[in-house]
């Protein structure tokens, strides 16, 4: 909900400063801000993206992060969100309007997560295969894992591999709730297989975990509503 409040230019302060609310609506709620009112939002980016906060913020810090990013170039290239992402408002423009180096912006990201980060570049443009590794690894943060799924879930189609990496993740009790969220609404979008989908879907309907269950209930009414 406040992702789709954010393309509707709604502001959401309130969701961000509220320590209750699950991290996942914050990560959604910050990244809805940094769509509008820019100058308004600066004050809370720069609140938020301190990591001496509280370490519990780390979700809401590494998005904050990003949205200063965006605050910064909106000016110079505002007309340019949202036209490569199928018309949806994104909180960075495309890297290739950018002159600086995208892994600059990752590595401010992953840099406490992923120790050897040129070593993944340079194999991740040889071979697709490697993101299922990704996926699972260790060393990354539960913001990246979000926005791996995310990513794959506006590919369409993609490898056995990646299907089977989506479901582990999912299955995995041990992996952050955020990554496992998107992780579902990846897999409802990216497996052709529709009796798989079902199964998995419904089986996670009844999670125990709250963000888990209402994705893929969500997950099963859109695979309703597009049949």
């Amino acid at each position: 909900m406040a992702y789709a409040l954010g393309q509707e230019d709604l502001s959401l302060e309130s969701q961000i400063t509220q320590f209750r609310i699950d991290d996942l609506v914050r990560h959604e709620a910050a990244e809805a801000l940094a769509n509008i009112n820019q100058k308004e939002a600066l004050e809370i980016f720069e609140q938020y993206s301190k990591k001496n906060i509280n370490d519990n913020l780390i979700i809401l810090q590494d998005t904050c992060i990003i949205c200063l990013e965006k605050a910064k170039t909106i000016k110079e290239l505002g007309s340019l969100y949202g036209k490569k992402y199928l018309g949806t408002r994104e909180p960075a423009a495309p890297f290739l309007e950018l002159d600086k180096n995208p892994l600059e912006y990752i590595q401010m990201i992953i840099q406490p997560y992923l120790i050897n980060i040129e070593h993944f570049r340079n194999n991740a443009n040889k071979n697709f295969d490697q993101i299922d590794q990704l996926l699972i690894s260790n060393k990354l943060g539960a913001l990246f894992k979000h926005e791996i799924c995310f990513v794959i879930g506006q590919v369409g189609e993609t490898p056995k591999q990646i299907h089977e990496a989506l479901i582990n993740m999912i299955k995995d009790e041990n992996q952050p709730a955020i990554a496992r969220h998107q992780a579902i609404a990846a897999f409802q979008t990216v497996n052709s297989n529709k009796e798989i989908t079902l199964q998995i879907l419904n089986q996670y309907s009844k999670s125990p975990y709250q963000i888990v269950r209402e994705t893929a209930l969500v997950s099963l009414k859109m695979m309703e509503f597009y049949d």
